[in-house]
């Protein structure tokens, strides 16, 4: 019979401080991968598979999601411009018109 162990949890870890969480518990990292997050703070896990707490087979892997922060921009003002110069403000703030 294979040996289990627990998930760690893994919120608000950088990635480098999970994937070591990961390998001391016996496991593997799996898929990292990036997004945006409105809660988690950019360079930090927002999120996991399994879950922290769930018992799984020594060995397995743990994929886990790194926040790229907010993913918010300010909106600039555009009250009173012409659309040409709206569309411009807009773009140049990175948001389609």
């Amino acid at each position: 019979m294979a040996s289990s162990t627990t998930v760690p949890n893994l919120s608000y870890l950088t990635q480098a401080q999970a994937t070591s969480a990961i390998v001391l518990a016996g496991l593997a990292a799996g898929t990292i991968t990036s997004s945006a997050s409105a809660t988690t703070p950019s360079g930090y896990v927002s999120s996991q598979t399994p879950s922290a707490g769930a018992v799984v087979a020594a060995g397995s892997s743990v994929d886990f999601v790194v926040s790229t922060g907010t993913g918010l921009v300010p909106v600039p003002n555009v009250t009173w411009l012409t659309l040409a110069d709206a569309q411009t403000a807009l773009l140049l703030a990175g948001l389609n018109s």
